[in-house]
């Protein structure tokens, strides 16, 4: 068996006996990350969860759904630490799928009856010389909200869907709005072309396709127009994960469309640079352990999908007082850093309430709706977060340092075209929207490459000059 890290120990404490058995037991059978595989099996909970419950903190409604990100290189084991993760879902879905086919056989049915019905009451007003008989218009009208109805229910696109692993936005949002609370998981080990479409691969004039993955994360509502089909209305909650190789993530951190928008603050990121090495013989997955998460997920999708309303867990009074002191914590530890990172310290309690109702349900499965959640779960749902918040801050660490040599390229090439290598930076701030504080701060972070000289003004008058020079 592979010994484990005192950092891999440490994640793995967090976790609820049957769930730490088997992320270690997919572990030891295909040598994926520790952190990848619990990532994964959060984010796979939550979408059992799906829409059908929610938890209210301090008045505040929050949906259990969690996205997830892995970031490794070819070779560390992406595919094969998710595959044990997510493949009860196509046995559950194939089951739901088999249902709703007898279902639907019986519906089409009936819609053949509404059909026959609304042509005859269309016949009798084609032949009508006078005004339609007021019985006969309301009836029509009712046979054709009917048949309407029954046309929507029993199209392909309302087959139950528990995952996705490649999406548009507009195909998104209509499969979403099919699905029992608007809920479905985005999940593929293979996310390169998932980040390619997030950042406008298919969308035109330059549009991007995040406003749905960020709207679904909250339950915000969003509002889908095209002009082929009626708007379309949703209260969409997703789940997510997606594991990327390194130069797909390295992309993601030059574009604004993942760092700007709050894609990345939404996202529990574990990030893995290990190189590919032996690793002792694998071994086989208990399958008792491959049994109780099949189970699991089953029972939860079940109770969860049921009923037209949310299902509520709720939190201890000292839960809910460890969640204020942490979230108080975080708000206070960011302001010695640099505002970049506001935004992810915005999302830290939201994702933090989500970890622990997720811990909850692992340890007590459908149970746990009847059982608040524990000073436990959240000091354990705390330890994830700093760890992903400590993911977090490398990740920024990294996005701003590239951002600052894009930028530090960009001045270097003003200013060598230029005759003296020198450009005023009232000159910078009016012709490539520079800012004084943008040339200043360059400036003090490479100072063997820019200097900035402050030129008087001279016998004749006129305006003080400040200067950059390239050395």
């Amino acid at each position: 068996m592979s010994k484990l890290s005192k950092k891999d120990e440490k994640l793995l404490a967090c976790l609820p006996s049957d769930a730490r058995d088997f992320v270690i037991g997919i572990n030891q059978a295909t040598h994926s990350p520790i952190a990848l595989i619990l990532t994964c099996m959060l984010t796979t909970n939550s979408a059992s969860l799906g829409g059908g419950s929610r938890v209210i903190h301090d008045g505040w409604e929050v949906c259990p759904n969690l996205y997830g990100m892995a970031v490794a290189p070819s070779g560390v084991g992406k595919s094969s630490g998710v595959k044990p993760i997510i493949e009860p879902l196509e046995n559950i879905q194939n089951a739901y799928r088999k249902i709703w086919g007898e279902w639907r056989l019986r519906k089409l049915s009936e819609l053949e009856i509404v059909s026959i019905q609304l042509n005859k009451i269309n016949a009798q007003i084609k032949k009508s010389t006078q005004d339609i008989d007021e019985e006969l218009r309301t009836e029509h009208a009712r046979l054709t909200a009917e048949r309407e109805r029954l046309e929507e229910i029993t199209s392909p696109q309302s087959k139950p869907l528990l995952t996705v692993n490649d999406f548009t936005e507009e195909a998104l949002s209509v499969y979403t709005s099919k699905q029992p609370f608007h809920s479905l998981y985005l999940v593929t080990a293979e996310g390169r072309n998932v980040m390619k479409i997030i950042n406008g691969r298919y969308g035109g004039n330059g549009s991007t396709s995040e406003t749905f993955l960020i709207m679904a994360y909250s339950g915000d509502p969003l509002s889908v127009t095209r002009l082929s089909r009626d708007e379309l209305i949703i209260k969409a909650h997703l789940s997510m994960f997606v594991a990327v190789q390194e130069d797909v993530f390295e992309d993601s951190l030059r574009s604004p469309i993942f760092t700007q928008s709050g894609f990345f603050p939404r996202c529990l990121i574990t990030r893995h640079a290990e190189r590919i090495k032996v690793h002792p013989r694998r071994v086989s997955i208990n399958p008792e352990l491959s049994f109780w998460w099949q189970d699991h997920l089953q029972q939860n999708y079940d109770y969860f999908r049921e009923e037209e309303t949310p299902k509520q867990f709720a939190f201890s009074s000292l839960a809910s007082k460890m969640l204020r002191e942490e979230e108080e914590f975080q708000v206070n530890a960011v302001q010695t850093k640099s505002t970049i990172h506001d935004s992810y310290v915005a999302r830290y309690l939201e994702n933090l309430i989500k970890v622990a109702v997720n811990l909850h349900s692992l340890h007590l499965g459908i149970k746990a709706i009847d059982s608040p959640v524990t000073p436990k779960a959240i000091s354990k749902a705390i330890t994830l977060m700093r760890f992903y918040r400590d993911e977090q801050l490398s990740i920024l660490h990294d996005s701003e340092q590239k951002a600052d040599e894009a930028l530090k390229t960009r001045f270097v090439d003003l200013l060598a075209e230029t005759e003296n290598a020198s450009l005023t930076l009232r000159e910078l701030k009016r012709r490539n929207h520079l800012s004084a504080q943008e040339c200043e701060r360059m400036t003090e972070k490479y100072p063997e490459t820019f200097s900035i000289e402050k030129i008087l003004s001279g016998e004749k008058g006129g305006r003080p000059s400040v200067i950059m020079h390239l050395i």
